[in-house]
């Protein structure tokens, strides 16, 4: 039995992209920092994961997601190498936004500019 199942709690560090191939592909990234001490120094260290949701879950992620959003994310991994840095990218089984979205304010007539 093979298990390949990785969680990471972490901020969107794009907003999510939508992509028309197969059945649709919600992208995005998220940062997951660590902080650890180094001698006498605090270090952080931030790991980047590309996440990949699929179909009408990644329609709804669109939705919910925006850059800065703190999110958990679960799903299966694959990592690469591309010179010396490696990349992590995430078919997301599941993804729970952990903060709500900000809805833009209402506009109002004053916000707009009248003809007159």
């Amino acid at each position: 039995m093979n298990l390949n199942n990785t969680t990471i709690i972490g901020r969107v560090g794009r907003d999510p992209e939508w992509k028309d191939v197969g059945k649709g592909l919600c992208k995005f990234s998220v940062a997951v920092g660590k902080r650890y001490k180094k001698g006498d120094e605090w270090v952080e260290d931030t790991t980047w994961f590309d996440v990949a949701v699929w179909g009408e879950f990644g329609k709804r992620m669109m939705e919910r997601l925006a850059k800065g959003s703190l999110v958990y994310v679960a799903g299966p991994h694959e990592s690469r190498k591309h010179e010396d840095k490696y990349y992590w990218t995430l078919t997301a089984q599941t993804v729970i936004p952990l903060e709500k979205r900000e809805a833009p304010p209402a506009a109002t007539v004053a916000d707009e500019e009248l003809p007159f």
